[in-house]
């Protein structure tokens, strides 16, 4: 027990006593490291949830959760030379009960996302793509049980990913553009799919769970998975030690992501794995403080958090100084156009 845990059970006992209360059995030291440890996790858990990626030509910024600094750090910023234009995207033409925004390319131009349509025997959803502001809805057959597909990510020739959600998680990824869709085939031992993303040059990744009967494995550590775009047939599997999570893919190839120390573990550090590979596995590197190559044109970033006492969770983003950078302010996710100025 810390010395925070000890304060806190001296000052419930302390209150405890001065009301008239029945004898209880309840173990006061065990009730608040329960409370303190299920209130970390609601904070890492939140925190993690915030995940907004932009790209642009000339640089890229992404916006997460700020937090403490170390002396090397800086924030991400950047001048603008005239205020960007915020539009509220069209609604489609059919009967739904909401939308949600999960993807867009870097100009803008493609958006994603999902309509929840309204039934009363089952939760349906249909795949909505916005180009230049005029939705269009497609709608994507569920493979084999699974009863939901969703589309998570476009790029800027239109390329839309997504998967599909059945009773123990997401698996079958695919594409989907201009009327065509294709099922991306899974990789070797890896049945559950999740979080899929696409880059400028049609790279997909995604992160990927092994299936242990009726549930997903808890002991089998999840990896990230790419679909290159010249060699979509040929899955390649990103490993690193513990468990994968990826958040992101670069031009050039470069994939960022984050690795915990067990199954639903809180616990995680930032990794990237480099675009180049050899006998199916990519080189990957923690991130911390270290020099690494940034990926090219759109950058993914998400809200992280090594869950110890002496960190906090934090946003981070590439920059063109080749390192990891520091904590940026988190904002309400929308969507924000570029000025034509190049704010």
């Amino acid at each position: 027990m810390t010395v925070e845990d000890e304060r806190g059970a001296g000052a419930m006992r302390a209150l405890m006593a001065e009301v008239d209360l029945p004898p209880s059995s309840v173990d006061v030291d065990l009730a608040v490291r329960t409370a303190r440890r299920l209130d970390r996790r609601l904070r890492v858990t939140t925190a993690a949830a915030v995940v907004l990626a932009v790209g642009t030509a000339s640089g890229a910024v992404a916006v997460g959760i700020g937090g403490g600094q170390t002396p090397d750090d800086k924030s991400a910023t950047r001048e603008c030379t005239g205020p960007p234009t915020v539009t509220a995207l069209a609604a489609p033409d059919i009967d739904h009960a909401g939308l949600t925004f999960t993807g867009a390319d870097p100009s803008g131009r493609y958006l994603v996302g999902i309509a929840h349509v309204q039934s009363q025997d089952r939760y349906i959803i249909r795949g909505v793509l916005w180009v230049d502001g005029s939705p269009r809805v497609f709608n994507l057959p569920p493979q084999d049980k699974n009863e939901l597909t969703y589309a998570t990510d476009v790029n800027g020739a239109g390329l839309v990913v997504g998967g599909d959600v059945g009773d123990i998680g997401g698996s079958g990824p695919w594409t989907y553009r201009d009327g065509e869709f294709r099922r991306l085939p899974a990789a070797p031992g890896y049945d559950l799919y999740n979080g899929m993303f696409v880059n400028e040059r049609g790279d997909v990744v995604a992160t990927a769970g092994a299936r242990d009967g009726e549930s997903r494995s808890s002991t089998t550590p999840s990896v990230g998975v790419v679909w290159p775009a010249d060699a979509p047939d040929q899955p390649r599997i990103l490993r690193a030690p513990g468990w994968v999570t990826v958040t992101g893919i670069g031009d050039d190839g470069t994939v960022l992501g984050y690795v915990g120390d067990d199954f639903g573990s809180f616990l995680y550090d930032p990794y990237a794995w480099s675009p180049g590979a050899r006998r199916g596995r990519s080189r990957c590197r923690k991130a911390g403080s270290a020099a690494l190559p940034p990926p090219s044109g759109t950058v993914a970033s998400s809200a992280t958090s090594s869950g110890r006492p002496t960190k906090t969770c934090r946003g981070r983003r590439w920059s063109r100084r080749r390192r990891w950078s520091g904590p940026s302010t988190a904002t309400a996710p929308r969507w924000v156009r570029p000025s034509p100025a190049g704010s």
